[in-house]
């Protein structure tokens, strides 16, 4: 690892808010067009992208990085990517094996309808901040710089405050089953 890159490493292991920004800010675009690249999605890109620097932050301080910083992102990015692309493709199986089926339509419905009330619980259960960031990005589809004039923050702590929502939810919301 480069000595500079090192230096970083260190001080984002030990906690460093201004470290994780610096590897944020030179990282974060690159990242997004390099998925976005493997998944052909801007958007979920973004999402991919903010779950790995969350993840990044949450678990600061058990980073065992030996190679480089940027590797590991890039890894982490591809690793999520592909992953993303895993999970279509087997929903999209899954949902045409039950294509032209009255049941299906049925049953779809009444879990969408349970889905739906599991997500806005689980809206519901979010800090005020990140609930509040999450609803205008989400509900009412506010790009991240309306919103961050809006509240009076950072465009990077509108970010982050999606991240830790999505995250959240997909852990709240990890254990419902389709029928």
């Amino acid at each position: 690892m480069e000595p500079k890159d090192k230096l970083l490493y260190q001080q984002l292991k030990s906690g460093d808010e201004q470290a994780f920004n610096r590897v944020f800010d030179q990282y974060y675009i690159q990242l997004c067009l390099f998925s976005s690249k493997i998944i052909k999605d801007i958007d979920k890109s973004r999402s991919i992208v903010q779950d790995v620097f969350v993840d990044l932050w949450v678990d600061h301080q058990r980073l065992n990085i030996t190679n480089s910083l940027r590797s590991y992102l890039y890894t982490a990015v591809k690793n999520l990517s592909l992953d993303y692309l895993k999970h279509l493709k087997v929903e999209s199986e899954y949902v045409s094996s039950f294509v032209g089926s009255n049941v299906f339509l049925n049953d779809t419905a009444i879990e969408e309808a349970e889905l739906n009330q599991k997500i806005n619980i689980a809206i519901e259960n979010l800090p005020p901040q990140c609930k509040a960031v999450f609803k205008l990005s989400r509900l009412e589809g506010l790009k991240y710089s309306e919103i961050s004039e809006r509240l009076n923050i950072s465009v990077k702590t509108v970010e982050m405050h999606v991240g830790t929502a999505l995250k959240k939810l997909r852990k709240e919301l990890s254990d419902f089953k389709s029928h």
